[in-house]
C-alpha cells in the first residue's frame, strides 16, 4: 500500500547508501499515478541543482594564496534504469526506485519477483483492506491479518526477509513469521498513535510448522 509514493521516494532520499532499491505496490490506480508524478518532480529538482552547481566555479586556495577556478564541479548523472514497473529511477548517487502498480492478495509474475527480491517489507494500508483482518477479542488494534499473511507467505518472500506491519498481526505459527519487536509511533494518519510490528520470515519455520499440522492430522 505504497500510496503517492511517500515511504519508497523518502527512504531512496535518507538511505541511498543503505538500500539496493526502493519500491512500492499500489492497487488504486490513481494514487499510482500522483506517486509517478511526485517521482518525477523530484528528478527535475534534482536535476535543476545540479546544473545549478555545475555553474559554480569551485574556489580553492594556493599556497601562494591564489584562488583557482578553472575546475569544474561534477556531478553524478542521473541514472535511469529499465523496468517493466511504470516508472524506474534512481536518484543521483542513490538507489533505483521502481514503482509497481498491482494487488498483493493477487500478485502476478511481476509483483511475485519483487517479493522474493525483498528484504525489509512495510505494510501499511494492508492493514484495513476488506476482509484481511480479523479483530482482537474485545475490541482493540490487534487486529490478525491471516490474509496478508498468506499473500506474503504465497510470494515466497527471501529468507531472514523482515516485515513491519502497522496496527497488525502476520500469523506467525501458520506462516513462518517470527515476531521480533514492536515500536510505537506517533502518525497523524491514525491519531494518536500506531504501534509497527516487527516480523522475520523463515522459510524452515514454515515447513516445519506445516510438517507438525500434516503430523497432528494423521
Amino acid at each position: 500500500g505504497s500510496g503517492h509514493g511517500m515511504l519508497p521516494l523518502a527512504a531512496a532520499l535518507l538511505y541511498p547508501h543503505h538500500l539496493t532499491a526502493s519500491r512500492g505496490l499500489e492497487i488504486v490506480p490513481h494514487l499510482h499515478r500522483r506517486a509517478q508524478q511526485y517521482q518525477q518532480e523530484l528528478l527535475e529538482e534534482q536535476q535543476r541543482q545540479r546544473r545549478q552547481r555545475q555553474q559554480l566555479p569551485i574556489m580553492s586556495s594556493t599556497g601562494t594564496g591564489e584562488k583557482k577556478d578553472d575546475q569544474p564541479l561534477s556531478a553524478q548523472p542521473v541514472n535511469h534504469s529499465s523496468s517493466s514497473a511504470e516508472t524506474a529511477a534512481s536518484f543521483s548517487g542513490g538507489c533505483p526506485i521502481e514503482l509497481f502498480l498491482g494487488n498483493i492478495y493477487q500478485p502476478d509474475p511481476e509483483i511475485v519477483n519483487v517479493l522474493q527480491r525483498t528484504t525489509l517489507a512495510v505494510c501499511f494500508a494492508t492493514t484495513w483492506s476488506h476482509d484481511n483482518n480479523i479483530a482482537a477479542a474485545g475490541g482493540g488494534r490487534r487486529r490478525q491479518l491471516p490474509k496478508l499473511s498468506k499473500a506474503l507467505q504465497k510470494g515466497t518472500l527471501s529468507d531472514d526477509a523482515r516485515i513491519v506491519v502497522i496496527d497488525g498481526h502476520l500469523l506467525p505459527q501458520e506462516h513462518g513469521f517470527s515476531y521480533q519487536g514492536e515500536l510505537r509511533i506517533h502518525c497523524p494518519d491514525t491519531v494518536p498513535y500506531s504501534t509497527a510490528y516487527l516480523y522475520t520470515y523463515d522459510k524452515n519455520n514454515k515447513n516445519n510448522n506445516n510438517n507438525n499440522n500434516n503430523n497432528k492430522t494423521q
